[in-house]
């Protein structure tokens, strides 16, 4: 009897027997290999997490008892994920907001609120924060409080004419509020504080107001950082701002609208480079020495513009590029400055 056929017969079925127990396994691999990503990449809802698991045990598995076992298994696994990733989020969603809760109350009790020596400016002055209910848990609902809508953090506090009094601290619990985007603590009694260095730690303030409350001292260089700000009030008779730190803030915030130093002593020339975004000008008394660079002043936005009181400051208003601002300008104070040439050029400009 030839037996050759017959074993090439089995020597041939063995060899399909092993490749396709081979393509099984790299199968079952890939399709191993393609759940786990897929469980990394995604949180699906329990629907299609059964779908997918299904339609991979009918790969993985033949027999139904070991793909039922396999399936309890899994979802046992997925439900703890998910338990514990929740448990996780909530438990940092209710820590962030324990923070900002305490970081306000903080704040609150650096200062007395026995009175202001601006309370007669102010036509509302009352202790805000006060008001303020330390058994609440809920400090969105606080006067004069600001929280983001979806996320709570806290995004403004107006604490104007608020009757706060006492010295800012450098390491002042407000500037554990990040993402502060709105800070007026204008009008108030900060007891000739400096303005603390850790401003520049609220990069995403937008507004921000101190105008006599009685901060004194040197305005910190690193104000210039806070490329955000659009409004940045600073009025006070009691600090000061180095040329520098004052070409820097009109050059690098790029953004700003509003800028008012009344009263702050610069004593230094007015810079060259000046933000095309300003609207709103304010350098009133403010020792401004030199002439006023009208000859190289772009203004396309500028709608007020207010150099008064300072006796130093020599203007030439025929060398004052009109066409810049003539057309956005709704006012413009020169009293008590040193300035020459045809005022009827004033007169002259339909705007104001």
């Amino acid at each position: 009897m030839d037996l050759t056929p017959l074993g090439k017969t089995r020597i041939g079925g063995k060899k399909r027997s092993l490749r396709a127990a081979f393509a099984r396994r790299t199968q079952r691999q890939v399709s191993l290999m393609v759940f786990v990503k897929w469980i990394q990449g995604t949180m699906c809802n329990l629907f299609c997490w059964n779908i997918y698991i299904h339609h991979s045990l009918s790969i993985l598995m033949t027999n139904e008892n070991e793909a039922f076992v396999f399936t309890s298994f899994l979802f046992s696994f997925i439900n703890m994920f998910r338990e514990s990733h929740e448990s996780f989020f909530s438990q940092s969603h209710h820590q962030y907001f324990s923070d900002g809760r305490l970081a306000l109350l903080q704040f609150k009790h650096q200062f007395s609120s026995t009175g202001s020596s601006y309370v007669s400016t102010c036509r509302a002055a009352y202790s805000k924060t006060s008001l303020w209910n330390e058994s609440s848990s809920d400090y969105c609902i606080w006067d004069c409080v600001t929280c983001h809508d979806s996320t709570g953090h806290v995004i403004g506090l107006d604490l104007t004419c608020s009757q706060l009094q006492g010295t800012f601290n450098q390491n002042s619990s407000l500037f554990q509020l990040h993402h502060l985007r709105v800070l007026n603590l204008a009008f108030n009694n900060f007891s000739g504080s400096l303005i603390p260095a850790e401003i520049d730690w609220l990069k995403n303030l937008v507004q921000r107001n101190l105008s006599f409350s009685s901060f004194s001292g040197r305005v910190p260089s690193n104000i210039s950082y806070l490329v955000n700000l659009v409004s940045l009030d600073l009025s006070s008779m009691s600090l000061q701002l180095d040329e520098m730190t004052f070409t820097n803030v009109l050059g690098n915030l790029t953004k700003l609208e509003v800028l008012s130093l009344s009263s702050v002593n610069i004593s230094s020339k007015m810079p060259l480079n000046v933000s095309s975004s300003l609207t709103y000008l304010d350098v009133q008394g403010t020792e401004l020495l030199n002439e006023f660079p009208l000859s190289s002043f772009s203004f396309p936005n500028l709608q007020t513009l207010s150099l008064s009181s300072n006796l130093n400051l020599y203007l030439d208003l025929t060398k004052f590029n009109w066409s810049s601002v003539s057309s956005s300008l709704l006012e413009l104070d020169l009293s008590y400055t040193n300035t020459t040439g045809n005022c009827q050029i004033l007169l002259e400009m339909s705007s104001l």
